[in-house]
C-alpha cells in the first residue's frame, strides 16, 4: 500500500474506531479488529511509533477479552514484536 493511501486509510480507521468505541465499547472484538487495522495502516504510512503503541494496546486488550492463545491476540502481539525488532536494527 502506498504511503499516501495508507495515511488516508488510517484516517478512515480513526473515524470508524471513534464511532465503534462509543457504540460498542473499547473492548468489543469488532472495535479491537478495527484498532488492529488502524495500527497496520499507520505502519504502512510510516507512522511506526503510533503503530507500535496500537499493536501493544490491542494485543493486551485482545488477551484480556479473548485469551492469550486466540489468533487475533497472537497476530497483534506478533506485529508489535516485529516492529520492536525492526526498530532495533
Amino acid at each position: 500500500m502506498a504511503a499516501g493511501h495508507a495515511a488516508a486509510a488510517a484516517e478512515l480507521y480513526e473515524r470508524v474506531l471513534a464511532d465503534q468505541r462509543q457504540v460498542l465499547g473499547v473492548d468489543h472484538p469488532d472495535t479491537l479488529i478495527t484498532w488492529l487495522g488502524l495500527a497496520r495502516a499507520q505502519e504502512a504510512a510510516g507512522q511506526e511509533a503510533a503503530a507500535l503503541a496500537g499493536f501493544e494496546e490491542v494485543a493486551a486488550r485482545f488477551e484480556a477479552v479473548l485469551g492469550p492463545e486466540q489468533g487475533l491476540t497472537r497476530a497483534a502481539a506478533d506485529d508489535a514484536a516485529r516492529l520492536r525488532r525492526m526498530a532495533r536494527q
